[in-house]
């Protein structure tokens, strides 16, 4: 996606107040846009999302008026669909272990507070029994044993927000120890467990934490959910099980809508690749 010189002139308008120093690319995909501004004495950020995910600095705006997230959007302009936010941190590039029961107790608190309000209504996508079958017979996969995982599931956890792209880039630290999360345009309305999902598999790609401290990590995050929603552990320890199961398949469903927001065929190439790779794993 470009960033055209509407945005790039509405944003220093925006900020002249604040004297910009320079203005620079730090993310440029097929679907967002993101500039990092510069100026004097603080720090901003520009982004632009494709149509498909304008909801993000909405939920963002609530998130921070909730207090549960501290990334403030500075402002926003809908006819651009672009925004700004402020510095909220940098990413936690080390020392992870120490800071692995914060991001838990954080992100669990916002997903908590997610359950109150009507997601919906922003624009977030959701991730229901309809659009299983409907991606399982698009990409011709048996459903039978998915469908009756994702029930048991939602007989006993409450939908809400998972972040859609939950990994430490998009995980902040800020001097004062408070943590906040980045980039919710996948943000979508179904298990938040996927979130738990996620973060592993972050650890384990893109840390140098053994299985062993991982294997802690997780144990630690499971049980706080469980104690947050008053749910018997050997439950939510089940229902992680079953998670593991879907988790390839709403992979797929995430890529398989990553697919609307682009015709090039390099993109679409790429991201068939991974909808078959994750598509391998289902039926293995």
């Amino acid at each position: 996606m470009k960033l055209s010189i509407l945005e790039i002139e509405w944003a220093k308008n925006t900020l002249k107040n604040h004297k910009i120093i320079f203005v620079k690319i730090i993310a440029n995909t097929d679907y967002s846009f993101a500039a990092e501004i510069k100026c004097k004495n603080r720090l901003f950020f520009l982004k632009k999302n494709h149509p498909l995910f304008n909801y993000e600095d909405k939920l963002l705006s609530y998130l921070y008026q909730n207090q549960t997230n501290n990334l403030k959007v500075y402002d926003q302009n809908q006819d651009l669909n672009c925004f700004i936010t402020e510095n909220s941190g940098i990413q936690i590039t080390s020392n992870v272990l120490e800071y692995c029961t914060n991001i838990a107790d954080k992100f669990i608190e916002i997903q908590l507070k997610s359950n109150s309000i009507d997601l919906g209504e922003m624009g977030l996508r959701n991730f229901s029994t309809s659009e299983m079958l409907y991606l399982c017979y698009k990409y011709q996969i048996n459903s039978e044993h998915l469908l009756k995982c994702w029930n048991e599931i939602e007989k006993v956890i409450p939908l809400s927000l998972e972040h859609g792209d939950f990994h430490l880039g998009n995980i902040l630290l800020d001097k004062n120890g408070n943590i906040t999360f980045i980039d919710l345009a996948e943000g979508t309305i179904t298990n938040p467990l996927f979130s738990l999902l996620s973060f592993e598999n972050t650890l384990k790609w893109k840390s140098n934490l053994d299985e062993e401290i991982i294997s802690k990590t997780m144990d630690y995050w499971i049980k706080i959910y469980s104690q947050k929603i008053q749910l018997d552990l050997n439950i939510i320890e089940k229902m992680y099980s079953y998670s593991k199961t879907i988790f390839p398949f709403y992979c797929i469903f995430g890529l398989d809508y990553l697919l609307k927001t682009c015709s090039s065929e390099q993109f679409i190439e790429k991201t068939n690749l991974k909808i078959l790779k994750y598509k391998e794993l289902l039926n293995n």
